[in-house]
């Protein structure tokens, strides 16, 4: 926590958490990308929930400047950066100062169709992205390494990125969901629009049952349906994107399954896809809940496994913070958002967050919207909020719109799992409504 020379404070947050016993040290950590300059004083603050009881140990408790590089990393508008027509999309991510920018130049380097180095200037460039769009008929074909180069006004290099890029011939024929240069997700080759919502895969027949008369087309689900939830689904039209997210050895969530290597890890991965991973119905799988900034590497490891385990299907991530979304990127293909504002904030910040999340991901990732359908009172952060209330019609139809104002490409609803709920069982009908 952060405070200013009078007490206030002025910037925080809240890691994640241990629990259960560790046989060694571990490492906890947290990135604040904007502390106020009127910052004066850090400060640890140790929380445990009532009725906890144990012992722990604390060492080295410090706090670091984090200076990110001026070129931090490379990425494309083209789904798993592979083209075989239309436009595409360079965007390098950059942390240029304020003294450079004004007359920073960058410089993309391909190797065009001719079989030559080719030099394209940035389209655009500001403090944290520069762009350029070309024709894929420009590049080569086959694989090679795009690079960005940051010079500033005496043309000195200040960083540079490469990213592996691949002109094909045609699409992957065993891309079974892909993303076309709109980023609309396709389905077999068919343009597909995913209105969905959250929902426990143990109980898709119940959520099938439940919302039989709601027109959705997808079931998001924590945890992976069986076989028979699946068909169950695909005979309903309903598309599922099974869930595992939040996955990863040493991490709290996973401390529980026993899951203490990255071996660990991927047997049990392995395990729960194999069963559905060639079903109809599976669209996509859903690997990320809110991470937080010590994740970004392993994003990146378990992305990789599910690319080789599954090449046939995207990977979706939700996120709450946009600042931290460029940290990820090579972590996920679609970037998911869930603000929440009913009882909170103004709607309008439904809209904002699309618009925060779109610039941090450097507008090349496909862009989903997770519209709040629950009363925060129902949770235990919604009991300070007054104005906390199950969204109207109207809010729920605004939160929507706005999404696709946004650009978004598709919703899922989340809390309609809750209306089911045993105290919430009096409203019940008022909120399918």
């Amino acid at each position: 926590m952060g405070r200013d020379a009078a007490g206030k404070q002025t910037c925080g947050r809240y890691l994640q958490g241990r629990r259960g016993t560790s046989d060694g040290w571990y490492e906890m950590w947290e990135l604040l990308y904007d502390v106020p300059s009127n910052t004066v004083e850090a400060s640890f603050h140790i929380s445990v929930w009532t009725g906890v009881k144990g012992k722990a140990w604390f060492d080295n408790a410090k706090v670091e400047e984090f200076v990110p590089p001026p070129v931090e990393s490379l990425h494309s508008s083209a789904y798993r950066d592979k083209a075989w027509a239309g436009k595409v999309t360079f965007a390098a991510a950059l942390n240029v100062s304020k003294s450079d920018l004004p007359r920073a130049k960058g410089e993309f380097l391909f190797t065009g169709r001719n079989g030559k180095r080719t030099v394209v200037k940035a389209d655009s460039i500001d403090a944290l992205t520069a762009t350029a769009a070309l024709d894929v008929s420009q590049l080569a074909q086959g694989r090679q390494t795009v690079e960005f180069v940051l010079r500033n006004a005496q043309v000195k290099e200040l960083g540079r990125a490469e990213l592996p890029f691949e002109r094909l011939k045609s699409r992957p024929k065993d891309w079974r969901v892909w993303f076309d240069e709109n980023r609309v997700m396709r389905v077999r080759g068919r343009r597909f629009f995913p209105i969905g919502i959250y929902y426990s895969g143990k109980k898709a027949m119940e959520a099938l049952e439940n919302f039989r008369d709601v027109p959705i087309n997808t079931l998001h689900c924590y945890g992976v349906p069986t076989v028979a939830g699946m068909d169950a689904c695909h005979s309903n039209g309903i598309r599922v994107i099974p869930g595992l997210n939040n996955i990863y050895a040493g991490e709290r969530g996973s401390e529980k399954k026993g899951l203490n290597t990255l071996q660990d890890q991927f047997d049990y991965l392995q395990k729960r896809i194999d069963p559905v991973k060639d079903h109809p119905a599976v669209i996509a799988w859903y690997l990320n809940d809110e991470p937080r900034p010590n994740l970004g590497k392993k994003m990146e490891v378990q992305h990789s496994f599910f690319v080789k385990t599954d090449p046939t299907r995207p990977t979706c991530s939700t996120f709450d913070h946009p600042e931290y979304v460029r940290g990820f990127m090579k972590g996920f293909d679609i970037l998911d958002t869930d603000p929440y504002p009913v009882g909170r904030w103004p709607l309008r910040e439904v809209l904002d967050w699309c618009e925060f999340f779109r610039s941090g991901a450097h507008a090349v990732k496909p862009l989903w919207l997770t519209p709040q359908a629950f009363n925060w009172k129902w949770f235990r952060m919604g009991r300070g909020m007054p104005d906390a209330h199950m969204p109207t019609r109207g809010e729920l139809a605004s939160m929507t719109w706005q999404g696709i104002v946004a650009g978004v490409t598709g919703i899922n609803f989340y809390g309609p799992a809750h209306f089911f709920r045993k105290e919430n069982e009096s409203t019940k009908e008022e909120n399918l409504a």
